[in-house]
């Protein structure tokens, strides 16, 4: 038997810019599309952005419960999950 990796997470690296611009309170709405883009995009946040996001500034959004709750262990608050997700 022989083993093929065809799948292999890394860890999610949001892009600079766009950690800049939320810093700056310039993003009304993010879209979180995984549990691990959760992850890194509270990694990469600042204490400005943070508020941006507690204060309701920035809104986080969810695409499903499972990436909502790991954004919730983070500490970031989402504001909306989709109703509608798969998991395929």
């Amino acid at each position: 038997v022989e083993q093929v990796a065809v799948y292999r997470q890394l860890d999610a690296v949001p892009c600079p810019q766009a950690v800049a611009r939320l810093e700056r309170g310039e993003i009304a709405l993010a879209v979180l599309t995984s549990s691990n883009i959760a992850r890194g995009l509270a990694r990469a946040m600042g204490e400005q952005a943070r508020q941006h996001v507690a204060e309701g500034r920035t809104r986080l959004v969810a695409i499903s419960p499972r990436t909502a709750e790991a954004a919730r262990q983070e500490g970031l608050p989402v504001a909306a999950t989709a109703e509608q997700y798969t998991a395929d």
